[in-house]
């Protein structure tokens, strides 16, 4: 079974609502995010990686998203329907990619809502996102739609901190409630910005590419006898050059960065544990995992726990996996 594809609703809105909360869970970062938003195929890559704030402000037209996120999560995101989606990494502290886009602190990526998109960071990012409905565009919107997919550069911070400002002035003592001007300030630096500078198109080297294209095979598709080696040998790389490339591009390492794809992949099978015979080690084997002294080391460190105490309870984090979020071909006999 492939991927299933997500539709995303149209974007609700309700002028003046906001909503602040920190989350420690993949339940509680769902519910924190509204209607809105929704996480599919979520990897936790480093430990504590499901844990975070939002900070979620609705005009008319518009939603204002603030985030903080320690890190170490990869999973798809979609633009609610009928709009485009602008997000600035008001700051990054490592590496932090959206779909082929490098990205870096004060980048804007821009996005719309034709597919979901994959966004991954290994370490601390800090969001200010702004979903627009494409009718509030006026006349900017055929540039905006161009414009998908590329980046800007968020020059003197502006986009930003207007954003966490006008958080500040809707949510305070003394709320404002002029939605409308908010909304015209959001889109006048939005002009400003995309007059001064050619929308970027993603660009990255040859090794990087190859980065790219296997972290979207084994995304979409994992085997639990995947080798770095044969990768290379597929790709036309050297296996030190692969490595370089990962490192450069995903701040991993592949053995690493495979080796956290598939311990979710573990956590997910032994959440859904509908077989009271169901053992540890047989879905650890499954996933390509035969030490099982390094297994649970590995398993414990990502995710705090024991995979016993897993197998012993159900989890909500399984939600994260809604559908299929991997193609398996084999199993390890």
């Amino acid at each position: 079974m492939k991927k299933t594809v997500q539709i995303a609703p149209p974007l609700a809105l309700n002028a003046g609502f906001f909503v602040e909360q920190e989350y420690q869970t993949y339940q509680e970062m769902s519910e924190s995010s509204t209607e809105n938003w929704e996480y599919h195929c979520t990897y936790e890559l480093r430990p504590k990686a499901l844990t975070g704030k939002h900070q979620i402000l609705s005009l008319e037209r518009m939603l204002i998203s603030l985030g903080q996120r320690p890190g170490g999560m990869m999973h798809d995101v979609l633009s609610a329907e009928g709009s485009i989606t602008l997000g600035v990494q008001t700051y990054v502290e490592d590496k932090s990619t959206f779909d082929k886009m490098k990205l870096q602190t004060n980048d804007i990526i821009i996005f719309d809502d034709t597919r979901a998109f994959n966004y991954m960071t290994n370490k601390k990012v800090e969001l200010a996102v702004v979903t627009i409905k494409c009718e509030a565009f006026g006349p900017l919107l055929p540039r905006f739609v161009k414009a998908c997919l590329h980046k800007l550069v968020d020059t003197d911070q502006r986009l930003g901190q207007l954003l966490n400002a006008l958080w500040d002035s809707f949510t305070g003592k003394d709320p404002r409630t002029d939605y409308k001007n908010a909304e015209q300030e959001i889109l006048t630096v939005l002009a400003s910005l995309i007059t001064e500078q050619e929308p970027q198109a993603p660009h990255l080297t040859r090794g990087e590419e190859i980065a790219y294209a296997i972290r979207k095979q084994v995304y979409e598709h994992m085997d639990g006898n995947l080798k770095i080696s044969d990768l290379a040998s597929k790709y036309q790389i050297s296996e030190q050059g692969l490595q370089n490339s990962f490192k450069s591009l995903f701040g991993f390492t592949p053995k690493i960065f495979i080796r956290q794809l598939k311990l979710n992949l573990v956590r997910h099978d032994l959440s859904h544990n509908e077989d009271s015979e169901l053992t540890v080690m047989r879905v650890a084997q499954k996933w390509g995992f035969l030490h099982m002294g390094r297994f649970s080391q590995y398993y414990s460190e990502l995710f705090e726990e024991n995979p016993s105490i897993t197998l012993k309870r159900s989890f909500e984090y399984a939600k994260a996996f809604t559908g299929e979020c991997v193609d398996r071909k084999e199993e390890i006999t």
